[in-house]
């Protein structure tokens, strides 16, 4: 049984598909941020 029309399951994973690449992206923007330290350096890897 399902509670969502195939274009509203379509539109969800688009939507999430490009939630997901922007988190990516903002990750990777704020470990270019840190500080060179060791600590910065096992998070950034």
């Amino acid at each position: 049984m399902s509670y969502f029309s195939k274009q509203e399951k379509a539109d969800f994973i688009e939507k999430m598909k490009a939630r997901t690449k922007k988190f990516a992206i903002d990750v990777i923007h704020f470990c270019d941020t840190l500080p060179p330290t060791q600590a910065c350096r096992t998070i950034s890897f």
